[in-house]
């Protein structure tokens, strides 16, 4: 139930309450006065949160101003269970600090995204030649709950893609028009992270990623849209897309994609805790049906730097298929 001291403020608290699933919510001023209130039960709680928001906020914004000139305005904490989010929100009525309790059934790291896309694409290889157009509307969709965006050890990660368009193309061995193709197309793509702590300073994750494209005739679609496999965040032990299938000897892009992986991962030393050895397995591929797909299989180890602005990933994967040790280099979470 929610309490508030002016009425401006229901409409709008409530309607973020119900769109964020927060279990928590107080708006205050910057001198801790409360202004509305939902969740809390006791009224010596409400008044003990104002306090120490408005203190942490005051304290935080002095820390900003202190390095670079510039005031923190914003604050997210997680913890095991719940997380709490502390920002300023500029309203019609002046600078209002907002306070959130939330548990894994919201996340900050919620992002949707909405485009229209022109795409031009042009393969040449020995023998093959490929060039396509397309304009498609396009809804990227990224979830996260997870411990933490930069390090994360425990949580879930998800994304969505969805477009709808019109694409032509053509396709020509050594010159010689081969096809011509013209229609519309969707295109469809999820990628699932699943991050678990098995304790003992053991570490684990397993990554999902699957993807189609519907259309009458793959070759009037760019390959930018089509799928390829291969690479450091889809299968180690091969280059970058240079998984899918083949015309006359030239890999090209399919209309389907199936990649998996499953890595274990702990410090190397107590010493040391920001340096991690790993072990991984990767499987996948891209095809134009999936009765044709067929996983590579990659296998290997690697370092881990869990540095400050993401985790910095050395690793020393074989293809089974191609009976070759290739070496990666990544930094950063792809989410």
């Amino acid at each position: 139930m929610m309490t508030a001291v002016e009425s401006w403020i229901e409409e709008p608290l409530m309607t973020f309450i119900n769109d964020s699933r927060v279990r928590i919510a107080v708006l205050l001023e910057s001198s801790g006065r409360v202004l509305a209130q939902h969740g809390f039960t006791r009224s010596i709680d409400v008044m003990s949160a104002c306090a120490l928001a408005a203190a942490i906020h005051a304290s935080a914004a002095e820390i900003g101003r202190q390095l670079d000139g510039t005031p923190f305005k914003t604050m997210h904490h997680p913890g095991r269970e719940r997380q709490i989010f502390l920002g300023e929100l500029a309203t019609g009525h002046g600078a209002h600090i907002l306070l959130t309790v939330f548990d894994d059934a919201t996340s900050i790291g919620l992002v949707r995204l909405y485009f229209a896309e022109l795409t031009h694409a042009r393969v040449d290889s020995a023998t093959l030649t490929s060039q396509a157009d397309a304009v498609s509307a396009n809804y990227h969709w990224i979830y996260r709950a997870i411990d933490n965006v930069l390090l994360p050890t425990r949580g879930l990660t998800a994304s969505a893609q969805v477009a709808l368009g019109v694409a032509k193309g053509s396709r020509s061995v050594l010159g010689e028009p081969l096809e011509q193709a013209r229609g519309p197309f969707t295109r469809l793509y999820t990628r699932l992270t699943w991050y678990e702590p098995f304790g003992g300073s053991w570490f684990g994750n397993a990554r999902l990623e699957a993807g189609q494209v519907f259309t009458r005739n793959v070759i009037g679609v760019p390959d930018t849209l089509l799928f390829r496999a291969g690479g450091e965040d889809s299968v180690r032990g091969y280059g970058y897309r240079t998984l899918g299938p083949t015309v006359d000897g030239a890999t090209v892009s399919g209309r389907t994609l199936l990649t998996g992986s499953l890595e274990i991962a702990r410090p190397i030393s107590p010493r040391f805790p920001a340096y991690w050895w790993a072990a991984f397995v990767d499987a996948g591929n891209a095809a134009d049906r999936w009765s044709d797909l067929k996983p590579a299989l990659g296998y290997g180890v690697g370092l881990r730097w869990r540095s400050p602005v993401g985790p910095l990933r050395v690793d020393v994967a074989y293809g089974q298929e191609v009976h070759r040790v290739r070496l990666h280099l990544s930094v950063g979470i792809a989410f």
